[in-house]
Order: C-alpha cells, then structure tokens, then sequence
C-alpha cells in the first residue's frame, strides 16, 4: 500500500491512464499481505489512511477492469466497516455496475438502488 499512499501523497491523479494501470498492476502482490480486522476502531496496526488506500486501490482494480483485486478490495473494507455501511453499499454499487453483464443486469442494480432509497430517501 505505501505506493498508493505515496501517489496520493504526491498529488498524482489515479485518474491518469497510465498511473491508474501501473497501481493496479501491483494490486495482487498489495492484497496477498495477511489480514485481519478488529471489531475496536484501528486497533492493532491499522490506521484511517489505510481504508483511503483500499478505497483508492478498489476504483483503479474497478478502472483498469481487475474486477477480482476490485472485489478483494472490497471485501476488506466490507469486513472492517460492514455490509450496511453507506460508503460501503456505494462501492458494492460501483463494483456492479462495473461488472454487469449486460442492460437487464444493469436494471435490476438500479431496481436495488430504488430500494435502498425507498427506505433511505437520503441515502445518496
């Protein structure tokens, strides 16, 4: 993660074809490291720049079309801030839609979006 961490710091748009390819080639090695979360809000070794970084790393994976690095991404932050989380239904959202097969998968994700809203109207 410290080149993530080190191009966000440098101001690099992860926007940029060629930075966001050159990220997401490193995605795999990046998510091999162990694991593990705590229900205690960044116990152990893990810290609020971390989660930036995942996040960051999870829209390149999405942009450059590693859907499977995107989906690990994901599952790690699904893990330490739950499935109900807003952030987190927002990226599952992202994470569909780019991985939708064709327009009727496409329509059944909005038909969800409408639901989430019906109980959540400020839910956006």
């Amino acid at each position: 993660m410290a080149t993530i961490k080190a191009e966000i710091e440098r101001g690099l748009q992860l926007s940029n074809p060629a930075a966001a390819l050159q990220l997401s080639q490193q995605a795999s090695a990046l998510l091999k490291k162990p694991f593990s979360s705590s229900i205690l809000p960044f116990a152990t070794s893990e810290n609020p720049e971390q989660w930036i970084e995942y996040e960051q790393l999870f829209l390149v994976c999405l942009r450059t079309g590693d859907d499977k690095a995107a989906h690990l991404c994901l599952d790690r932050l699904t893990e330490r801030f739950g499935p109900a989380n807003e952030r987190i239904m927002g990226l599952r959202g992202l994470y569909q839609e780019a991985t939708a097969k064709d327009a009727s998968a496409l329509e059944a994700i909005l038909k969800e979006y409408q639901k989430i809203l019906s109980g959540n109207a400020v839910n956006v």
